[in-house]
């Protein structure tokens, strides 16, 4: 029997895998309405990336400041958004190393058959099989 202190149980793990779905639709989001487009210029505020977009100053806010706590994106004191290193390389889409079709592949193919796993599994039946 060991005596070492060992750390105390959480739910940690279990809250990051039931919000696991969240990142790759974010992306997708921020993806679709041209957000690191318009942000590769530089710095902008909501406003004007919401004018620049035609998308709801509302909805950005929701999906940049999950960006910003996903190290996606910075925000400044001044409420300003701008690019992070890795956003200004592979989530811009007129960069040769743009991985967009990846985030549109994932949340578009990928995770409409995952939705069925409980199905698959009660059925035997492959992905294409179940309605």
């Amino acid at each position: 029997m060991s005596t070492a202190v060992s750390a105390p149980v959480t739910p940690e793990r279990i809250y990051q895998f039931a919000f696991g779905y969240a990142p790759p639709l974010v992306l997708e989001a921020a993806i679709r309405h041209h957000v690191f487009d318009v942000l590769d210029s530089g710095p902008k505020s909501l406003h004007e990336v919401s004018v620049a977009t035609g998308a709801s100053e509302r909805g950005l806010a929701a999906i940049m400041n999950v960006l910003v706590g996903l190290a996606f994106l910075a925000k400044d004191g001044l409420g300003n958004y701008g690019l992070t290193p890795e956003s200004a390389a592979f989530l811009v889409s007129t960069k040769p190393e743009f991985q967009g079709g990846l985030i549109r592949h994932t949340s578009e193919h990928l995770l409409p058959k995952w939705l069925k796993l409980n199905e698959i599994v009660a059925t035997g039946q492959p992905a294409g099989a179940v309605n």
